[in-house]
């Protein structure tokens, strides 16, 4: 009798041991799986074409040095219609402050501004005011409303610009710049107001000096203006192949090197 009671009673404990167990492992590859790391994101399914812009993610910088890393497209909030320009301006949440800008190309897709800098020189020069004189000889000047119908403003990448031979004020900026970039100039596109209406130019860093190229003049200029002579051109924004920087102080100003001027986001491009 105390054997039979004996033999359940182990039994018992030897299937109690087993559920436990059981319950112990399914519980630890539960835990692995919820532990695992997220997918990498993966880069766009468009493919890139010869001259079109780039694809990319982007770093935020806030003012309160909260970073934030790989943004991708779409950015959390876009403002419509930045200031009347034709362009989309990323904000966080419902701050008001613009960290960087989109714009769309002649296909349509939105891309961030740095995306339409790809690198493009026409031809090798060493002479850096000669990308200037021969846009004023290549590009005309045209609205993209006449360009593109029905579309108040459109980007054109550098090497769409120079093929075309046409556009208007940031496609002529986006040209020069490139090119001078390609030079190993440091030379950015800056965005804002000329004599009160939405324009695009060029900023050139030269040792101590600032110039500012104006993209769409056809006068042959022999004597190239210093940025701080130009009160006419007032900033919002500078960027480069890579980099994002926000005027947070006057638009009056015309010291693009000063404390004013803030990074706001590094732009990182999908590698095809």
């Amino acid at each position: 009798m105390v054997r039979e009671l004996f033999r359940k009673l182990l039994v018992f404990l030897l299937k109690l041991l087993g559920y436990v167990s059981m319950f112990i492992g399914i519980s630890f590859i539960v835990y692995l799986i919820e532990d695992m790391p997220e997918p990498a994101a993966q880069t766009p399914a468009r493919p890139h074409t010869e001259g079109a812009p780039y694809e990319g993610s982007i770093t935020l910088y806030q003012p309160n040095g909260t970073v934030l890393k790989n943004v991708p497209m779409p950015p959390q909030y876009l403002r419509e219609n930045y200031k009347n320009a034709g362009m989309h301006a990323v904000t966080i949440g419902s701050d008001e402050q613009p960290y960087t800008l989109i714009a769309y190309d002649q296909e349509r897709n939105p891309y961030f501004a740095n995306g339409y800098l790809i690198g493009y020189a026409p031809y090798p020069i060493e002479n850096k005011w000669e990308p200037l004189r021969a846009i004023a000889l290549r590009l005309r000047y045209q609205l993209d409303d006449k360009h593109f119908p029905g579309f108040y403003d459109i980007w054109l990448t550098s090497r769409q610009a120079y093929m075309q031979m046409r556009g208007d004020c940031e496609d002529h900026a986006l040209l020069l710049a490139d090119w001078l970039i390609s030079m190993g100039y440091d030379a950015r596109v800056a965005l804002g107001t000329y004599k009160g209406g939405g324009h695009a130019w060029v900023i050139l860093f030269e040792g101590e000096k600032t110039y500012l190229l104006e993209a769409t003049t056809k006068i042959k200029n022999k004597i190239y203006p210093l940025a701080s002579l130009m009160s006419d051109y007032q900033p919002d924004f500078m960027f480069n192949r890579t980099e994002m920087w926000v005027n947070t102080g006057t638009r009056l100003t015309t010291d693009y090197r000063g404390k004013a001027w803030a990074r706001s986001a590094s732009f990182r491009r999908y590698e095809p």
